[in-house]
Parts: structure tokens; C-alpha cells; sequence
């Protein structure tokens, strides 16, 4: 902070939020100062002290820039909402991600307590939920790979950590219990912003 002239106040995270040791960092920048990622892998790199293994770990989720209390708080839900989701698997730290580069996730966390997106949610994934409970299945995280690779299935099923047939298997699986076609647009968008609601709904105690 005092880097870019800047004040900061940092506070643990509660693990009800993140389940991973987490902190989150409010940071008041001086006009016309950006924390670009330039500024933001420098942050990265000075919290890990130059462990490899610790920056490997490590997830700097940053929201939109806010101008007031409000607005602070809805960033400060959009970067815990992008610190939730999953780390792909052989990626190298620190993992960077910005609330400016996901705008549905944006658009999810500005809604999230409007009942009518939590209805979306609940009905398009409720057979997949249910399959998954009863039989300790994994179909939510294949969608999840699916669609975290658009176009590229074979980096999907990597992702998901089972073989391209398998993986196949369990697609066809799923498009069979929603009763739709995985290879539509409109379709793998309602399913996207769906499973975005599930990860960004409040953790209950």
C-alpha cells in the first residue's frame, strides 16, 4: 500500500466465507492510481516472501474499483465470489483474477438476493444436485470443466481429472437428466449463470 501511496486495512476472513485460510484487504488508492497486474503480482510476491510452493497456492481475487460504502461492499462479495471458484489443475501461482474480466460473475453477485436468479438457479441444476447426493457423483464438477473451457473438451475432462470417455459419459449423463442439448448456446449460458449462483450463495451457518 504505502508502495503505491496508498492506505490499507486487511482482516481475516472467516472460514464460513472461504474454507481456505483467507484475508481480505481494503485499499484506498489516490486518484488516477490503478492497481494494474503489474502492481498486483508485486503484492502477490511480497505476501509469499519468495516461497515457490506458498505463491503456487496463492489466489489474489481483486472486485471493481468503488467509489463509496456501498459499492465497497459489493467488491468486496465479487472478489470473495471469484476467490470460490476451483484453481485449474497444474496451474502456477499466484492465480490472478479481477471482477472487471467476469462480468457474469458480476452480474450474479449484483443479484444475488433476488429470489427469481435463485429459482433459475435451484431448477436448472436441482437433477444434477440430486444425482450427485445419492450417489456421491461428480456431475456438478464436470459442468463446472465444461464450461470453464468452452470449445475444448479435452482440457475440460484434464480439468476434471477423468479420462476424454469417461468424461463424454458423464456429459452425455448430464444432458440427459436436464433433458437439453450441451451443444447450444443459450443452453450453456443458463447453466453457466446457474452454477454461478450456486457458488456465490451465501454460506450458511
Amino acid at each position: 500500500a504505502r508502495a503505491l501511496g496508498s492506505r490499507a486495512v486487511a482482516g481475516a476472513a472467516p472460514e464460513r466465507i472461504l474454507p481456505a485460510p483467507a484475508c481480505i484487504v481494503l485499499l484506498s488508492l489516490p486518484g488516477g492510481v490503478e492497481l494494474d497486474d503489474a502492481a498486483a503480482r508485486g503484492f502477490a510476491r511480497s505476501l509469499t516472501d519468495g516461497d515457490a510452493a506458498s505463491a503456487d497456492r496463492l489466489v489474489l481475487s481483486i472486485g471493481t474499483p468503488a467509489a463509496g460504502l456501498d459499492e465497497l461492499l459489493g467488491s468486496v462479495q465479487e472478489a470473495i465470489d471469484l476467490a470460490r471458484g476451483p484453481v485449474a489443475r497444474g496451474t502456477r501461482g499466484p492465480v490472478l483474477r479481477r471482477a472487471d474480466d467476469r462480468p457474469l460473475m458480476r452480474l450474479v453477485t449484483s443479484l444475488r438476493d433476488d429470489h427469481r436468479l435463485q429459482r433459475h438457479g435451484e431448477r436448472m441444476l436441482a437433477p444434477l444436485i440430486e444425482y450427485d447426493l445419492a450417489r456421491g457423483g461428480d456431475l456438478l464438477d464436470v459442468l463446472g470443466a465444461m464450461l470453464a473451457h468452452p470449445g475444448n473438451r479435452t482440457a475440460a475432462a484434464a480439468a476434471s481429472h477423468l479420462s476424454r470417455s469417461v468424461f463424454y459419459q458423464r456429459l452425455g449423463l448430464i444432458g440427459d437428466l436436464l433433458g437439453v442439448n450441451l451443444d447450444d448456446g443459450e443452453t450453456l449460458t443458463a447453466l453457466h449463470l446457474a452454477l454461478l449462483v450456486r457458488r456465490s450463495a451465501p454460506v450458511v451457518e
